[in-house]
C-alpha cells in the first residue's frame, strides 16, 4: 500500500494497485529527470504494455470467480495486518 493512500482511518482509506515498470534511465519518480524520461518513446510503450497487462489481469479476475474469491480473502486477510 502506498503511504499516501493509506491514513489509518478505515473510513477514508483508498486502496489501489501501483504498477511499477521500467522506462529507462536511473531517476525515481516524482522529480524532473522522471520527467523527461517518461516523454520517450520507450517510455509511451513500456505504459502501453503495462496498461494493457493490467486490463487482461483484471479480465481474469473477473471471469474466473475462483481466482477472485482467493484475492478477496487474501486482501481481507492483509488488510487485518494494517
Amino acid at each position: 500500500m502506498s503511504a499516501d493512500l493509506m491514513s489509518g482511518r478505515k473510513e477514508t482509506d483508498s486502496y489501489s494497485i501501483h504498477a511499477g515498470f521500467p522506462i529507462g534511465g536511473n531517476s525515481s519518480n516524482h522529480n524532473a529527470g522522471f520527467a523527461i524520461t517518461a516523454g520517450t518513446e520507450f517510455a509511451y510503450k513500456q505504459s502501453i504494455v503495462a496498461g494493457k497487462t493490467l486490463a487482461l489481469t483484471a479480465l481474469e479476475v473477473l471471469r474466473n470467480e475462483t481466482l477472485a474469491k482467493a484475492m478477496w480473502e487474501e486482501f481481507e486477510a492483509m488488510k487485518e495486518g494494517l
